[in-house]
């Protein structure tokens, strides 16, 4: 399924998140600080959704299913730069 560009509205609300770096077409560029924030509140228990929604991000922009698989890409490219050090 091929995503769609944000709205201008959309972009604005987004890049109102102190966790946004930028936006890049339909793809959000995330800050280190929350990615690294995120893994850490992941691995205490915590869901991928209830991560980004407390963190002031809207599902209905992201998507429900999002959050889970930036975590789980964030995870593997944390363990495969811990394997190649």
């Amino acid at each position: 399924m091929k995503r769609e560009k944000f709205t201008e509205k959309q972009k604005k609300e987004l890049l109102r998140n102190k966790n946004v770096l930028e936006l890049k077409g339909c793809s959000i560029v995330y800050t280190q600080k929350f990615k690294q924030t995120a893994l850490v509140r992941y691995q205490k228990g915590e869901s991928a959704v209830q991560i980004f929604s407390s963190e002031g991000f809207d599902l209905e922009i992201i998507g429900n299913e999002n959050p889970v698989k930036l975590l789980s890409k964030w995870r593997l490219k944390k363990i495969i730069k811990l394997l190649n050090r």
